[in-house]
């Protein structure tokens, strides 16, 4: 069960107060700059929480129940029926953010048939994306992705990344095949494929 934490703040003032069960941190006229300075980048999942509530603060908006958890960060639903998504590092914050302004650039919301969810807003000292929830057949988490330039890796390394990706999706492989290509296309080349991040199924 997801633990809500208390977020006190006046941003006017840049005064910001964090509360959890007996442990409290109050920092005085923190600013956004306190962020770049890894105050606030913790990998913990107190913080991830404390960053969204920040989000959501300022958007008006509340936080829901949880949607996922992974290595690189945690999605929320919101009470605008969207969710965030808060990024533990720099680096994979701006790797997903940049995806979602390239296909928002694009007018891209679908992708041989799988959905896109499409940016609604993200803030680059939160590290926090947000994006509209989709449904499968959909593609969810561009973290890993790179933008224009896919990394070389040797041919013994790629022939084994296919045939685990074959035997991953099976039937669906070859629809998944076109959806890596249609991206790439689009300068946008996944590296974590997988089925949590690719959900498709035969016939969709």
């Amino acid at each position: 069960m997801l633990d809500y934490y208390v977020v006190g703040a006046d941003l006017a003032q840049g005064e910001l107060a964090l509360a959890h069960d007996e442990e409290e941190i109050d920092v005085r006229r923190v600013g956004r700059w306190a962020f770049h300075f890894g105050f606030y980048m913790s990998s913990s999942h107190k913080q991830i929480v404390a960053k969204c509530r920040l989000y959501v603060h300022s958007r008006k908006i509340d936080i829901l129940e949880p949607l996922g958890r992974g290595d690189q960060g945690e999605v929320f639903a919101t009470t605008r029926r969207t969710a965030i998504k808060a990024l533990h590092h720099d680096v994979d914050y701006r790797r997903e953010r940049d995806v979602y302004l390239r296909l928002r650039e694009r007018g891209v919301n679908a992708i041989r048939g799988c959905a896109v969810p499409q940016l609604q807003g993200f803030d680059d000292d939160l590290l926090v994306v947000e994006m509209t929830i989709v449904r499968p057949p959909c593609l969810v988490d561009f973290a890993s992705a790179y933008l224009d330039t896919r990394p070389e890796f040797p041919p013994d390394v790629v022939a084994a990344e296919q045939m685990r990706h074959r035997e991953t999706f099976g039937e669906t492989w070859p629809l998944v095949a076109e959806i890596i290509e249609q991206l790439a296309g689009l300068g946008i080349h996944l590296m974590d494929i997988s089925a949590g991040n690719i959900r498709v199924s035969v016939g969709s």
